[in-house]
């Protein structure tokens, strides 16, 4: 099966460079629960906020000065890892 989150962070470089990022998800909670793990070594406030969108609906969208939202849909299945974020698209399989 293949599951779907969107995950937009928030805390700038130096969060990313700490490990302190907030990560606002969006998706199932099965999606969810899979992807926590991981999500929880970017940051260290992982909030599931609803059904898929839920993330970055939160957002707004807004990059401000010294917080960049930055918008991440991974979709995991058999064969790899789809990412898209505001900066770029990018595909990797195992």
């Amino acid at each position: 099966g293949v599951h779907v989150i969107d995950a937009p962070v928030s805390g700038g470089w130096m969060g990313a460079a700490t490990g302190e990022l907030a990560v606002m998800v969006g998706g199932s909670d099965e999606a969810v629960a899979i992807a926590r793990s991981p999500l929880e070594r970017l940051g260290s406030l992982v909030a599931h906020l609803g059904p898929l969108g839920a993330g970055t609906a939160a957002t707004g969208g807004i990059s401000t000065a010294g917080i960049r939202t930055g918008s991440w849909t991974g979709a995991t299945a058999a064969g790899g890892v789809k990412r898209s974020s505001s900066t770029g698209t990018g595909t990797s399989s195992r």
